[in-house]
């Protein structure tokens, strides 16, 4: 990391992998005793962990870079739990831009409809972000490929989770800004369930005097 780049990303550092790039993947290593709650402070190992995560393919990709799924492999070499991986090119953000995505991740990562951070790392060339799999895509997707009209019901249950994301967000002082289809992803269909995805270029709402 930079050090200009430092103090922008500190209070992200509870965060952040302690990552080793292989050939075969990524490997993390964790002091803590869940599945996605990273804890910080190296040079601690009562309680460390280690998991090797590896990609399976390229899921999306736009002006920033891409977003790979990966899966954690077990002792056997299987692949058990899956994530999303959003991979951001240095030179397609600033430090700046990485603080505000990072700030509104963390600060809503237990909303049960914001798509959920799992904690971030980095390379030479990117900058790694972990975030929950929603394995049914985007409501966008999901319209166009239903072969019938979506009931009144299921349009209000939608809606009212969409809104219910909107309120958290807000509640933070954070403003989404790029709010639509493709951004509200499908966690389960029966019975359905919405997050609020992309939060790549949020503001910091400003209470009016």
């Amino acid at each position: 990391m930079n050090t200009d780049e430092a103090p922008l990303l500190g209070f992200a550092k509870l965060y952040k992998f302690e990552t080793t790039f292989k050939e075969n993947g990524v490997e993390h290593k964790y002091i803590s005793n869940t599945d996605d709650v990273v804890m910080g402070g190296s040079g601690v190992e009562e309680g460390r962990r280690t998991e090797l995560w590896r990609s399976i393919r390229c899921i999306g990709s736009g002006a920033f870079g891409s977003v790979w799924l990966q899966g954690r492999e077990t002792s056997v070499g299987t692949l058990k739990k899956i994530r999303a991986v959003k991979i951001v090119l240095r030179g397609r953000t600033t430090a700046e831009g990485l603080r505000r995505e990072l700030h509104s991740l963390i600060a809503v990562r237990d909303c049960d409809h914001l798509i959920r951070f799992f904690g971030w790392y980095e390379s030479r060339e990117s900058y790694f972000i972990a975030m929950e799999y929603a394995e049914h895509g985007d409501l966008n997707q999901y319209l166009k490929n239903s072969t019938t009209k979506p009931a009144l019901r299921q349009i209000k249950e939608i809606t009212y989770q969409i809104l219910t994301g909107l309120v958290v967000l807000h509640g933070k002082n954070i403003c989404h800004r790029d709010l639509k289809p493709q951004n509200v992803l499908i966690t389960s269909l029966e019975p359905i369930h919405i997050k609020l995805a992309d939060l790549e270029y949020p503001s910091v709402l400003r209470a009016q005097s």
